[in-house]
């Protein structure tokens, strides 16, 4: 068991050492959502006020064709990700996506069309925000790691999960430390059971926390997909 105990330490060292610059970047865009909570944010971004259109349903997604060969000539080089259907408070059709700035989100490169006239309301570049605008932007594709498309995705994935490993490591460590006998040997159940009882009163705020994590997660994914 000792020699577990020292593989657990090697693999947790490794893991540590690899992922603190992933780490240093998830701390750094959550202390930047701290400062925008606490009212930080950054000046809106471009927008124009297009009167509310009665156009519902068929009507609606007829003026859609329209609308983006008008916004595909007013900004030829945006490469279109995401298309903002018209609402109750504005008229217009909104189409993000990227161009030439790096870390943003698609919304910081918009076209804005009337769904009345499909004319082009406002044309929205990125590299026109100011520095407190570009900051904000950039906090989530560094955050979720969105920037590089799949493969910045699943580096993030993997550190991670890595750094999620490290909890589990970093435990079976204290484990098999604590639960070792005179004669330097712990089973895995006297390690878990050590575990469990260091942990204290923690271990109840612990699973409240993860139990609280699983009830608010259908929220979050029905509100991804709306």
């Amino acid at each position: 068991m000792r020699n577990a105990r020292l593989a657990w330490g090697d693999v947790h060292r490794l893991i540590g050492v690899w992922s603190m610059w992933f780490l240093a970047v998830i701390i750094v865009t959550s202390l930047w959502y701290l400062v925008e909570s606490l009212g930080g944010d950054a000046p809106p971004h471009p927008s124009v006020d297009v009167p509310p259109t009665a156009l519902e349903g068929p009507a609606l997604a007829a003026r859609l064709g329209p609308s983006l060969a008008a916004a595909q000539a007013s900004y030829p080089d945006l490469r279109i990700e995401g298309i903002v259907f018209p609402s109750r408070r504005n008229g217009a059709f909104q189409f993000q996506g990227q161009d030439g700035a790096i870390l943003v989100r698609d919304r910081a490169n918009a076209v804005w069309t009337s769904a009345e006239t499909a004319e082009t309301r406002l044309v929205s570049d990125a590299r026109d925000l100011g520095l407190h605008q570009r900051l904000g932007e950039a906090a989530d594709p560094l955050h979720f790691g969105t920037f590089g498309g799949l493969l910045t995705k699943i580096v993030w994935f993997a550190f991670g999960l890595a750094l999620t490993g490290l909890c589990v490591s970093g435990a079976a460590i204290y484990g098999l430390r604590i639960a070792r006998g005179r004669d330097g040997r712990a089973s895995a159940k006297d390690a878990a059971l050590a575990v469990w009882r260091g942990m204290g009163v923690w271990r109840w705020v612990s699973i409240a926390a993860i139990a609280t994590a699983f009830i608010l997660l259908p929220g979050l994914l029905a509100g991804l997909a709306g």
